[in-house]
């Protein structure tokens, strides 16, 4: 796989999030001192036609997540919508987000997932670094 399909990255922003990088070796690019997961538009995902990537415990999903209580076997997934805004669905009870670094309260309202289950939202603007 080369960088031309990568669609964004996810960065580790605490020891939660560290946990999840390194129990996902096959998604990681390294650059430099830096190790985000990327989200690719290619292969497709392991679960679901129209996903981008799931994320979940168990091994059947793109991204595993730790084997904890808070995390379901479906927690959340990534697809674009038929017009082709960028979406997270959120099948957890545990409210994940997009946290945003250095947010401003409009930030923080413009990335909260709404509705009940499954909570969603477009990601209006990838930040490029």
């Amino acid at each position: 796989m080369d960088s031309t399909d990568i669609l964004f990255y996810l960065y580790a922003l605490d020891e939660s999030a560290d946990e999840i990088i390194e129990l996902n070796p096959h998604a990681v690019v390294v650059f430099g001192h830096e190790a985000p997961i990327a989200i690719r538009s290619s292969p497709p995902t392991l679960i679901g036609t129209g996903r981008l990537a799931t994320f979940g415990r168990t091994r059947n999903n793109d991204i595993i997540l730790p084997r904890q209580r808070y995390y379901r076997n479906d927690h959340c997934w990534f697809f674009l919508s038929k017009s082709g805004e960028l979406i997270l669905r959120d099948a957890s009870r545990c409210l994940t987000g997009v946290e945003v670094v250095q947010a401003t309260p409009e930030d923080q309202d413009r990335y909260y997932l709404h509705g009940n289950n499954p909570r969603q939202r477009v990601i209006q603007e990838l930040v490029a670094c």
